[in-house]
């Protein structure tokens, strides 16, 4: 799978930290690590790889260091060789801080010249596969919905008056009954109240006649 192009410095990252440890593949099979800063140029880095370089086995099979240009895999997972050397290490967009050192093939002039004309010909930020000039799709933000509100409930509305009954008549009374008098009560009848039941007054204990003292 096809990594993503990244807007950022180092893949992940969108600034590559102040010191980065940079590995780097040399041609006799060797890998050194060096502690680079971000914005040391690719000249810089050679320089110092091959003193490093010195100081390890078959280094007998190293050339010279104008020789050699550095190679590297970009973030839109291409095989990109640095041919300007004044390029800061932070402007290379890798998609891991590994450098491998080859042999340039063919005519070096010529290779700068057409990548100098194919970055005219596609600004940057635009990935390899676009057409110049074609925008560069946006993902577009899926539009939110708005809180939805509970359904308001009707207000209750008080139960219709049976058709005969006159008006302040409540519902199951039937027509002539006074309101308040139970429904199988007649009409004129006084309702019964419920009478309260006299409560009895609360009995005193009985007094104990006092104790008298023994003879």
């Amino acid at each position: 799978m096809v990594p993503r192009p990244s807007s950022g410095e180092l893949w992940g990252l969108h600034l590559m930290p102040p010191r980065i440890q940079v590995d780097c593949c040399l041609p006799n099979g060797m890998m050194v690590s060096l502690e680079c800063l971000r914005e040391t140029p690719l000249l810089s880095i050679k320089q110092q790889l091959f003193t490093e370089a010195r100081t390890y086995p078959l280094s007998h099979l190293l050339q010279e260091e104008s020789s050699y240009i550095f190679v590297g895999v970009t973030q839109e997972a291409e095989r990109e060789e640095f041919y300007d050397e004044t390029r800061r290490l932070c402007d290379l967009r890798l998609f891991h801080p590994i450098l491998k050192v080859i042999e340039p093939l063919g005519n070096r002039e010529e290779k700068i010249l057409n990548r100098e004309i194919g970055k005219i010909g596609n600004p940057p930020g635009n990935p390899p596969g676009n057409p110049p000039g074609t925008p560069q799709e946006t993902p577009q933000e899926t539009p939110q919905e708005p809180p939805r509100k509970p359904p308001r409930k009707p207000p209750r509305q008080p139960p219709r008056n049976p058709p005969g009954n006159p008006p302040g008549n409540p519902p199951g009374n039937p027509p002539g009954n006074p309101p308040g008098n139970p429904p199988g009560n007649p009409p004129g009848t006084p309702q019964e109240t419920p009478q309260e039941t006299p409560q009895e007054p609360p009995r005193k204990p009985p007094r104990k006649p006092p104790r008298k003292p023994p003879f």
